[in-house]
């Protein structure tokens, strides 16, 4: 992935990104990881592709999701975490309630940062608790 940063003519200092600019970069990482996770486990249909991302990428999930890495973050990864989460934007979410739907929003501006800032090891670092969390759930 760190071949996409790399094609880009940085204009904008990621770390004076709008939260919800993050949070929506991070919403397309969050589901890059999810989606080649799923597919390179097993070939399954769209309709069963589209089941099984549904367990991680609703809101509620990604809020759970961040409890447990919650523990793992660096006081600068929960500062961009909280900059992302406090964001008072628009919520639009029949699934979620406020509070989730925050949470997951500060989770994938988090994923935004790692992934513009290239730091890709503990990006990966990350989604792998984020999975074994998940695999745990679900079983």
């Amino acid at each position: 992935m760190n071949r996409i940063i790399k094609m880009i003519d940085k204009k904008v200092n990621v770390d004076e990104m709008s939260p919800a600019n993050l949070a929506y970069v991070g919403d397309a990482v969050f589901e890059i990881y999810v989606r080649s996770k799923i597919t390179l486990e097993a070939n399954r249909t769209i309709k069963d592709l589209n089941k099984e991302a549904m367990k991680y990428v609703k809101a509620n999930m990604q809020a759970e999701c961040f409890k447990h890495i919650e523990d793992m973050l660096t006081e600068d990864e929960l500062e961009i975490y909280k900059r992302c989460r406090n964001h008072k934007g628009r919520i639009s979410s029949n699934s979620a309630t406020v509070s989730d739907y925050r949470m997951a929003t500060g989770l994938e501006g988090l994923l935004a940062y790692l992934f513009l800032k290239e730091k890709f090891d503990r990006l990966d670092e990350i989604m792998e608790e984020i999975f074994k969390f998940k695999n745990e759930e679900i079983k």
